[in-house]
């Protein structure tokens, strides 16, 4: 059995009388971050499709109908080979079971590259946003091949498909002050392999950066940091050079982390006094370490207080009562597993993310609001996504497109852009 076509019990399930389901979304959801969750059909985690069928550029009128047939045979007549795998094809079609009314199209518009916009005009880290502004007017390299660069050293233009793996695995692992095993897990996650990059990435880097990067492999190998198992050598020290790298590369990030940890830290030693940073305030008040984000939305860490944690770099096979300890600013929340209460740390890293998710959040729902009132009533969205439910010939994708795309006052200069796609059933593209 594939998991993945378990959501379509789920749908059944829910459905109303009228074919809609409804009550899918969860306001304020992601405590950290006030972000929207998804329960029920789950449409916040909708299975991607697989690369033979992102190639094989499938008619999704001709896919329903065999599934309509009911006949798994069917789908392997029409979609030969690996493709036509009936549960696996089923799994690619799962978005496709969500669409517009009798007589409607849904207008989809989603953010480019929103987190990676945020993070940079929240630290004002001016080279990317110009980079950005750049991008949306057509011109130079994307963001992916100008952090090969600087992480290789070398011109944007001898960015090949391999380094810009590296630069895209780089760029959505490391802005949240992510190490070492944050990019091996993105890595994974794209089929890098990190041993691979290791020649490059040494030839290219500094004669100190090595010696940093060796000298930390060797207290991390002492440590049992199951990474220098996993990865080997060569692998883990091609992640610390390109954590190294892309942190030089992004100084006003890096010192962001730092900042708004210091200003947090602050809030809490001085009760009911105002400590800015990075366009946030923090303000600790009736025990809560409060957070004002630019939009005037407040985040909330519950009973905040400095206490010792367990450090990150604490040798994971001595008995958790015996590993090294370090002060650290913490606060309550509900652990995401037991569901229980628990204590953890609030580093810098945490913070921006928080203070980014946010406001990309903010941004989303000021989105939203703004396409409703001007006829686009919003029926399903993710963290970067709106789509809309419109009459067939009516609106179209450059309208909402340009509605979503206008900045709240709050948000000046913030570059901004949107692009999308119309249909009858739900996809990504």
């Amino acid at each position: 059995a594939k998991t993945s076509t378990a959501k379509l019990a789920k749908m059944l399930e829910r459905v109303c009388a009228d074919g809609r389901v409804r009550g899918e979304y969860l306001h304020h959801g992601a405590g950290q971050t006030g972000r929207f969750s998804s329960s029920g059909v789950q449409v916040h985690n909708l299975s991607k499709v697989r690369k033979v069928y992102e190639n094989a550029g499938v008619d999704t009128r001709a896919l329903f109908e065999a599934i309509r047939t009911g006949d798994p045979e069917e789908l392997k007549r029409r979609f030969p080979g690996e493709l036509g795998r009936p549960l696996h094809l089923v799994a690619d079609a799962i978005r496709g079971f969500i669409w517009a009314a009798p007589g409607h199209d849904l207008i989809d518009c989603d953010y480019s590259s929103i987190e990676g916009r945020m993070a940079a005009w929240f630290a004002g880290e001016e080279w990317k946003l110009e980079a950005f502004r750049a991008a949306d007017r057509g011109e130079g390299a994307g963001m992916y091949e100008r952090t090969a660069a600087s992480i290789y050293d070398i011109a944007v233009e001898k960015v090949d498909k391999a380094k810009r793996g590296g630069g895209k695995v780089a760029e959505l692992s490391l802005g949240y002050q992510g190490g070492v095993g944050a990019l091996s897990r993105m890595a994974r996650a794209n089929k890098l392999k990190l041993h691979t990059v290791f020649g490059p990435v040494w030839e290219s880097a500094p004669g100190e950066r090595r010696k940093y990067a060796e000298r930390r492999y060797e207290e991390r190998l002492a440590a049992h940091d199951d990474a220098t198992q996993r990865l080997g050598r060569d692998g883990w020290l091609a992640a610390e050079l390109i954590k190294m790298g892309w942190r030089s590369a992004h100084p006003a990030t890096s010192a962001a982390w730092a900042l708004l940890e210091e200003a947090a830290t602050a809030a809490v030693a001085t009760p009911g006094t105002k400590h800015t940073a990075c366009r946030v305030t923090y303000l600790v008040a009736h025990g809560f370490l409060w957070c004002l984000l630019p939009s005037g939305r407040p985040l909330a860490y519950g009973r905040p207080r400095m206490a010792e944690v367990e450090a990150p770099w604490a040798d994971k096979t001595v008995e958790p009562s015996k590993r090294e300890k370090k002060l650290s600013l913490t606060a309550l929340s509900v652990d995401s597993q037991t569901k229980r209460w628990t204590r953890f740390p609030l580093y810098g890293g945490a913070l921006f993310n928080n203070v980014v998710q946010g406001t990309a959040r903010d941004i989303l729902t000021h989105g939203a609001l703004a396409a409703e009132a001007a006829g686009y009533p919003i029926v399903l969205h993710t963290h970067d996504e709106l789509a809309a439910e419109v009459p067939v010939g009516w609106g179209s994708v450059e309208e909402m497109s340009n509605i979503i795309n206008q900045l709240p006052e709050w948000a000046d200069g913030l570059p901004l852009t949107a692009a999308g796609w119309r249909g009858k059933r739900y996809r990504k593209d």
